[in-house]
């Protein structure tokens, strides 16, 4: 059993995880910043600030 690859991946399984990582996190950042601007049209509040 070699060191450098203990769990079976590779360089480009990293960066493909990561990739998928950025974008959902950009996706829920996105549907965050949706539900509180709702919240605020909701609860009729005017945002001071942009999302």
């Amino acid at each position: 059993m070699s060191g450098d690859s203990s769990f079976g991946t590779t360089v480009m399984d990293v960066y493909t995880m990561a990739q998928e990582d950025s974008y959902m996190k950009h996706r829920v950042e996105r549907l965050a910043n949706k539900l509180w601007k709702q919240y605020l049209t909701y609860t009729g509040q005017q945002p001071n600030f942009s999302l």
